[in-house]
C-alpha cells in the first residue's frame, strides 16, 4: 500500500469519526435543552432563547470541570510509517491499543498503555543477506509499544477559545506527549528456519486528541493522531539492499518515522 493510499485512509477515518461524533454531541445537547418544560404564559419567546442558551453553556462549563479522576481506554486505529520503512511495509488493520489515565485535575493527565500493530514486506529479489533467487521473499513485523503518556487538556472556555462554536467546545482538545519503547520482531515467513529477529528501541511521539462526551464524566469517544520519533534498529540495516543496483527493487535501508491514528471508547470515573 503506497503513502497516497495510506493518507487517504487516514482522512476518511477522520472524517468519518468527527461527523459521527458530531451527531452524538448533536443529539444529548438537544435532548439536555428539551428536558426542561417551558410556561407559555409567563415566559417570553426571548426569554426562551435565553434559557435554552444557558443550558447549553452549562453543558459546556459541565465538560471544562470534570469530576473524573481515572479513564481506561480501549482503542483501535492504524499505524503507518514514512521514508523507506513506509515504502516497504504493508500495514495490518486494525492497530489494537489499551491504556490507563490519571487525573490531577481536570485539565492534567498521565497514563501507561501499551499498543500493537502488524506489518508485512515483500523482498523478492536477491539482496546482501539473502543471496538467492527471490531474495528473503515475505517477512512478517510485529511491533509492541510501551509509554508513559502525558496530556494537557486545552480549557476551552477561557482565552481565544470561548469564541469559538459549541460544538469545538464541546469535544474536550488536548495536547499529549510520550515516552515509548518499542519492541519489533521479523518472522521470515518463506524462511522457516531462519530465526527472528527481535529487538528493542526507544522513542517519543507528540500529538492531540479530542474526546466526545457520550455521558459526562463517564463515557467518552476519543481520536488521536501522533507523530512518532523512533531509531528502530534495523534503520540502517544492509539486509535488504539489492546486489545489483541496476536491478531496482530492495531497500538501502529502512528509515522512517511512525504515525498513528486511534478511535478509543473511553470509560471514566
Amino acid at each position: 500500500m503506497n503513502n497516497l493510499t495510506k493518507s487517504r485512509h487516514l482522512v476518511l477515518i477522520i472524517i468519518f469519526l468527527f461527523l459521527f461524533s458530531i451527531r452524538v454531541v448533536a443529539s444529548e445537547t438537544t435532548s439536555q435543552t428539551n428536558t426542561s418544560p417551558i410556561t407559555q404564559t409567563t415566559t417570553t419567546p426571548s426569554k426562551i432563547t435565553e434559557n435554552k442558551e444557558n443550558k447549553i453553556e452549562k453543558n459546556i462549563n459541565d465538560q471544562n470541570t470534570s469530576k473524573r479522576s481515572y479513564s481506561l481506554n480501549l482503542s483501535s486505529g492504524l499505524t503507518t510509517f514514512s521514508g523507506n520503512r513506509g515504502l516497504a511495509y504493508e500495514d495490518k488493520y486494525p492497530s489494537l491499543g489499551l491504556s490507563f489515565f490519571y487525573f490531577f485535575n481536570p485539565q492534567m493527565a498521565i497514563g501507561l498503555g501499551t499498543a500493537y500493530s502488524k506489518h508485512y514486506m515483500i523482498v523478492d529479489i536477491p539482496t546482501k543477506a539473502f543471496n538467492q533467487p527471490g531474495g528473503p521473499g515475505a517477512i512478517e513485523v510485529n511491533m509492541f509499544e510501551y509509554f508513559l503518556s502525558y496530556r494537557y487538556y486545552a480549557n476551552t472556555d477561557a482565552g481565544t477559545l470561548k469564541t469559538l462554536n459549541q460544538v469545538l467546545k464541546y469535544t474536550n482538545p488536548y495536547l499529549t506527549s510520550r515516552l515509548e519503547y518499542w519492541n519489533q520482531t521479523n518472522k521470515y515467513i518463506d524462511f522457516p528456519n531462519t530465526p527472528s529477529d527481535s529487538s528493542g528501541s526507544f522513542g517519543v511521539a507528540f500529538g492531540g486528541g479530542l474526546e466526545f462526551p457520550i455521558k459526562t464524566d463517564s463515557a467518552y469517544i476519543g481520536l488521536e493522531g501522533l507523530y512518532h520519533f523512533v531509531t528502530f534498529k534495523d534503520e540502517n540495516t544492509k539486509l535488504y539492499q539489492p546486489i545489483d543496483g541496476s536491478e531496482g527493487g530492495g531497500y538501502e535501508n529502512l528509515s522512517g518515522n511512525v504515525i498513528s491514528l486511534f478511535a478509543s471508547l473511553v470509560a471514566s470515573w
